[in-house]
């Protein structure tokens, strides 16, 4: 993307700070600055073909991406037209997935390059059919099948009945609010009031067996943990189903409350990090068997819980900002003890 105009204000890129902070530190980044450090990446290592290669950061600025290919060429066609869903230089329309190679392209499925040894790579047998493959080589390279499988998750009413009589209901994760991205935008007053709470999904008859009503605290408890949400009573999620949202803490509490409430209500503490795993790609387990029951004490403590909590998250005032000499670190502000 090209810039529209300079940053405003104070406002700065993430390269930038970095490049900032090695340099307060005395941190040798070994390039001088983002642009040198761009100018690396987009150069690439000496095996890449010149024609997936660029002299320098402008350059690349110039083009659609690294394969090369001029804005001018694909503004009025379809991708798959013009070459550009392909890895190799040759933009014959169509796909090619017949590449091979770490992040850092010290490997490609080219036909014709060299590796560093001097070996030849050699063209794979389908490489110039123009299709979309689903036969996977480094699966297969890896010990794995080269097809798409379906295999058991470890925790499921399948795979660990013994969990049923205490653990009724299958949970799945990862739930997410257009308000935040991940972790980030809980200490936004504007967000949170969005979307205020850590909520959990479940439908309303799941919730009637319980006595679980809407904008009731709940927990959510497996063999591992358990964590606090509020309900949202939805006919979308299927009777017997848990969905839990990812990633909640709460910077209005101290990082000594339970390292900002991280512990209360995340789902990540709901399993263990131990595995199983998957075989083949290495992903972690995410999902599981639980059961939920309405939490009595209500919502977990010291967080902000009416848009007038919000305020401490407004900037400071000039008075405010000139009185904190920083002795102690920046101010922070919590619900439990104000500024602190």
């Amino acid at each position: 993307r090209q810039p529209f105009h300079e940053p405003l204000g104070e406002c700065k890129d993430d390269m930038d700070i970095c490049f900032e902070f090695a340099k307060y530190m005395d941190v040798d980044m070994y390039w001088k600055d983002k642009y040198e450090f761009f100018d690396y990446m987009v150069k690439g290592p000496e095996t890449l073909p010149p024609q997936l290669s660029c002299a320098s950061f402008e350059e690349f600025r110039e083009r659609i991406s690294v394969t090369g290919v001029e804005m001018a060429t694909v503004k009025q066609a379809p991708k798959y037209e013009t070459g550009f869903m392909r890895k190799t230089s040759d933009f014959r329309p169509g796909f090619n997935t017949m590449y091979r190679g770490n992040k850092m392209g010290s490997v490609y499925r080219f036909p014709g390059t060299k590796t560093p040894d001097g070996k030849v790579i050699p063209a794979h047998p389908q490489s110039d059919n123009g299709k979309m493959e689903m036969w996977s080589e480094d699966l297969l390279l890896y010990g794995n099948g080269p097809l798409p499988l379906y295999i058991e998750p470890p925790i499921t009413p399948l795979a660990r009945p013994d969990l049923l009589e205490d653990f009724p209901y299958t949970l799945i994760t990862g739930g997410r609010s257009h308000a935040f991205f991940h972790t980030e935008y809980r200490n936004s007053p504007w967000m949170r009031e969005v979307h205020m709470f850590p909520t959990v999904d479940i439908n309303p008859a799941t919730a009637a067996e319980h006595g679980i009503a809407q904008d009731d605290w709940v927990w959510i408890e497996t063999y591992v943990d358990k964590i606090r949400q509020r309900a949202n009573l939805t006919e979308a999620i299927k009777p017997g189903m848990i969905h839990v949202e990812h990633d909640w803490w709460f910077p209005e509490r101290e990082a000594t409350d339970d390292l900002h409430g991280a512990i209360d209500s995340n789902c990540n503490v709901l399993f263990e990090n131990n595995g199983p795993y998957d075989p083949a790609v290495g992903t972690d387990n995410y999902g599981g068997l639980c059961k939920i029951y309405k939490a009595e004490e209500g919502a977990p403590k010291n967080i902000c819980m009416t848009e007038e909590d919000l305020k401490i998250f407004l900037p400071m005032s000039a008075d405010a900002i000139a009185s904190d000499d920083q002795a102690d670190g920046v101010r922070q502000v919590t619900v439990k003890g104000g500024a602190k």
